[in-house]
This record gives structure tokens, sequence and C-alpha cells, in this order.
């Protein structure tokens, strides 16, 4: 009962401190000399990928996965209309090789989710609380992690943070258009209209609204612009990692 007690204890508190935040979706914590990512609204959703029951409580949950040798990652789903408190709980042995996160199961967004993932030291736990790592790229393009696309507010939000800390002064972003075609964002080869995300005009400052041309994000006068104009582009792009294994788009 006294280990209950502090699970609960826990994991009250690590979700009271993660959801308070605007677009709070990670953090990586320590519990018992062990660290996790710590994901909120996201769950395993691949059926190969885990076993299902129904547990009493979320730390009921979190225990069963403690007490599995084989539990690398479990998800904690809320059961709609249940008034008891009830989870359902899936557990899974991914990844099965910690260093490799490309064995992470996929997790897919789930209302009201919290997952724990087991994990190690590095420098992929330096998640952006929306999950994501953002880095410059050590030369012109992004090659094995995306091009940033920045089709909401909340990321953003986060990624003006990340400029301002890491003092970034321009960098290139996936967002181009064709001459007199539409904005549009790319994405490993993909194509994803501007005007199908929150993200609007108030942030854009195209100089070449009739030629071919790449944006990039800049701070002007204390305000983040997505700058369309070739002679001034920037030799470094903003690049993304999904360490987490998220499913967005």
């Amino acid at each position: 009962m006294a280990v209950m007690a502090e699970l609960a204890r826990i994991l009250v508190a690590l979700a009271l401190a993660g959801l308070g935040a605007r677009g709070q979706v990670a953090r990586t914590i320590e519990d018992r000399g062990t660290l996790y990512n710590m994901v909120f609204g996201y769950a395993l959703t691949t059926p190969d990928d885990y076993e299902s029951v129904i547990t009493s409580s979320g730390c009921a949950c979190r225990l069963r996965c403690l007490t599995l040798a084989s539990c690398r990652s479990v998800s904690l789903v809320p059961l709609d209309g249940d008034s008891a408190g009830r989870v359902e709980c899936r557990t899974s042995g991914k990844p099965i090789r910690l260093l490799k996160l490309n064995d992470r199961p996929r997790l897919g967004k789930t209302p009201g989710a919290v997952h724990f993932l087991e994990t190690y030291d590095g420098r992929h736990n330096d998640i952006e609380i929306d999950g994501f790592r953002y880095v410059k790229s050590s030369s012109d393009k992004c090659f094995q992690q995306a091009t940033a696309l920045i089709n909401t507010w909340d990321r953003f939000h986060v990624i003006a943070s990340v400029f301002e800390r890491e003092r970034y002064k321009s960098l290139k972003v996936g967002l181009s258009h064709q001459a007199g075609g539409p904005l549009e964002w790319h994405r490993f080869g993909q194509v994803f209209p501007f005007t199908n995300y929150e993200l609007n005009m108030t942030v854009v400052d195209d100089r070449k609204p009739g030629e071919s041309v790449t944006f990039y994000l800049e701070k002007v006068e204390n305000e983040f612009l997505l700058i369309g104009d070739n002679e001034n582009l920037p030799n470094k792009t903003l690049c993304m990692f999904n360490p987490l294994n998220l499913v967005w788009k």
C-alpha cells in the first residue's frame, strides 16, 4: 500500500505539473533511479505493440508496468463514462533495445491519456514541451531529420523560445511557394497546404509573391516572422527530431 500511495503522489504531481503549461506534451522525469519520458495526450495505438487490461486506477497501471520485467512503456487510457477512476492499461515490451530510438513504439493522439516510456540519458531527452527537438542543421539542409513544419500556434511559440534560448538569428523552414502558386509546407517529400492549418498570414512576410521562394524564420522588431526572400536566404535550416515517435501532421 505504501508503494501505491507513493505512486499516486508522483503521478498526480507530475500530471498537474505537465498539463499546467501551454501546449505541454512531454517531459523527461527520473523515478527510482530510472529515466522516463512522460507524454500527455498520447498512447500506444498499434494493437500488436501492447497488451491491454483494465486496472482500478492509473497508479495500479503504472505499478503493473514496474512489476513486469518485460515492460518498457505503458499507456494509461481513461475509460469513457467511468467514474470509478479505472483505466485501460496498455503495456509494451517496446523498445526492446533502449539505445535504438527507431525501436520505440508509435504513439497516437489519445485525449486524457498519459504514457510512460523508459529511456536513457542523452541529448534526445532534451525535448521541448511539444515533444520534439529543434536544432540548426550542420549544413544547408536537414538530412536524417525533417525540415521544421510550423503548422500550429503552439509549435510557433515553442520554436520562438528555442530561437531565443539558442540565439538563432534566421533559419530556413519547410515553407515555400512556386511562382504564382500557393504557400505549402514540405516534409519528407510530402506537401501540405499552408491554409490547412491554424497558423495564418499574420506571421508571413512574403517579399517575392510573384516568384518561387523559400521562407525562413527571423525575429524582426521583437516579432517572429516567416519571411519569403531568396536574396537574403540563410545557409542553415531548422530541423526537427521526433524522438518520441509521435503520430502527427
